[in-house]
This record gives C-alpha cells, sequence and structure tokens, in this order.
C-alpha cells in the first residue's frame, strides 16, 4: 500500500478508527452488507448547554489566484466527488473494500459522534467490517483475547502509520462545511463540528492501554470484558483496547499528530 493510498484511506480510516476495529464478540452473521445510512434528525436548537471548553472553528476557505473560492458541492450530491476525488488519488480497489460508498460524509459524522458512547448500528457505519472473527484462547479456566487477535488489523495499522497529518487535516479542512452540515443535521445547531471531533479524539487518547491478558465473560451470545471497568467504557475505547497495546499506541501517536495540527490551523471565536 503505497503513500497516497495510505493517506486517502487512513483518512477515512482515523475518522472512524472503531469501525476499522470493530467485530463482534458472538457467531458470524449472514447479514448483508451495509447499506442504510444515519438518521438525520431535523434541524433543532442546541439540545445541551454550550460546551464549557473552547469552541474552535474552522478557518475560511482560500480563494485562489483569481479570487475565486472552490466550488463545494452540496451535501446531498457530494459522493461522487469525494469518492471520485479519492479513487482518482488512491485508485478505487482501496475504497471499494473499505467504505460505504452512499452518504460517504454523514455517514463518518454520525460514527464520529458516536465514538465516546454506544458506537452506531451496523447498517449505518461508514465501513465494512473487517474479515474474520475474534481469537479466544483460555487461560486455566478463563477465557482471554488472544493477543494473536491483534494481528487482524495489522493492513489498517499500516494505513494509519502511512498518514500524514498535516495532509489529511489540509483535506479535512477543505471538505469541513459538509462535515459541518452533516452535524447540524443531526441536531447540532450553533455548535461547531470541528470542536467535537477534537473532544471525541481526546476521549480516545484517555482510554487505557491494558498490558495484560484481557479476561472474557459469555453471558449469553456475545463476549464482554470480565472487568467492569472496561466493560463500562465507551464504544471506541473498548474498540481501541481490542487492538491490542501496540496498535492502539499506533492510533493514539497518530491521534495526537492529527489534534496538534487542527487546534495549530483551527481559529477561537473573536481570534484574528
Amino acid at each position: 500500500m503505497n503513500k497516497v493510498i495510505g493517506f486517502f484511506v487512513g483518512a477515512l480510516v482515523l475518522a472512524g478508527i472503531a469501525a476499522i476495529a470493530w467485530y463482534h464478540y458472538g457467531p458470524p452473521s449472514e447479514a448483508p452488507v451495509e447499506t442504510a445510512a444515519p438518521t438525520a434528525a431535523p434541524l433543532a436548537e442546541p439540545d445541551a448547554p454550550a460546551p464549557a471548553e473552547p469552541e474552535y472553528r474552522v478557518p475560511e476557505p482560500v480563494a485562489d489566484e483569481a479570487g475565486a473560492v472552490p466550488a463545494m458541492p452540496a451535501l446531498a450530491d457530494s459522493d461522487e466527488v469525494v469518492r471520485g476525488e479519492l479513487e482518482t488519488l488512491a485508485g478505487p480497489a482501496p475504497l471499494e473494500s473499505l467504505l460505504i460508498p452512499t452518504q460517504i460524509i454523514r455517514r463518518w459524522v454520525a460514527f464520529v459522534d458516536s465514538l465516546d458512547h454506544d458506537g452506531l448500528p451496523v447498517a449505518q457505519r461508514p465501513i465494512r467490517r473487517v474479515p474474520g472473527w475474534p481469537q479466544i484462547a483460555s487461560d486455566r479456566e478463563d477465557l482471554v483475547l488472544d493477543p494473536s487477535n491483534a494481528k487482524r488489523y495489522d493492513d489498517y495499522l499500516a494505513v494509519v502509520e502511512a498518514l500524514d497529518a498535516k495532509r489529511f487535516v489540509a483535506f479535512y479542512f477543505r471538505y469541513y462545511p459538509l462535515f459541518q452540515r452533516a452535524y447540524e443535521e443531526l441536531g447540532h445547531g450553533g455548535r461547531y463540528f470541528n470542536t467535537r471531533l477534537l473532544h471525541v479524539i481526546d476521549h480516545l487518547l484517555a482510554t487505557p492501554i491494558v498490558l495484560q491478558p484481557v479476561r472474557l465473560v459469555r453471558p449469553n451470545v456475545m463476549y464482554k470484558f470480565a472487568d467492569a471497568d472496561l466493560e463500562a467504557l465507551s464504544f471506541g475505547q473498548k474498540t481501541l483496547i481490542r487492538l491490542g497495546p501496540d496498535g492502539e499506541q499506533t492510533v493514539k501517536d497518530k491521534l495526537r499528530a492529527i489534534r496538534g495540527e487542527i487546534v495549530a490551523r483551527a481559529k477561537q471565536p473573536g481570534s484574528p
């Protein structure tokens, strides 16, 4: 996988890192490939008080030499231009293998917004699940997540490592008006998606790194973490733990780099 593919697919990967690592703790499903899109709420007033942390807004688009600002497609019509640009630079194969090709930006925004709580239903996620099933081992009388399970994500983590944080943020800022519109459609009028993204990144960075074997229980069909504190973590944090300590650290390092680029280039209201 070359650098160009690493960047553009990695941009999608990092936007929904939990989708990359997601698997069911249960038997294989015969469900068809997910096609449903996130359900958008009607435009609404902010549903909670303004957050205490600073709001980070994205700089205005930069005009070209003729003074023209690049045209931005409507959100509902953006799939073709977004997918077309990615395919031109990365080729269709990586996108076809990973990406759900409809309502791309809406899916990513809804997914990011879900990472610090319960995630999204399978049909609303933005990329296809990782092939295969979790590797479980026995440790005496306990069930544990086999360390070899992390190898299922090697190709995806290689994409993350190849991602250039500066180029990713430039790509994200270029299409930011569409991300913002999709966020407002979810009922978050009056708020910046960029601030929400930074909050979710900080939430993921706070995920503990578990060095000892991850013990599991199976009270019914699905496996759960035996440690109640781990099981109480969000969807995004539990997913990072499933990557294994090395994979989790790889993702965190890249998220820190991306966060730094966003904060350096974003502006707070009232700033020059």
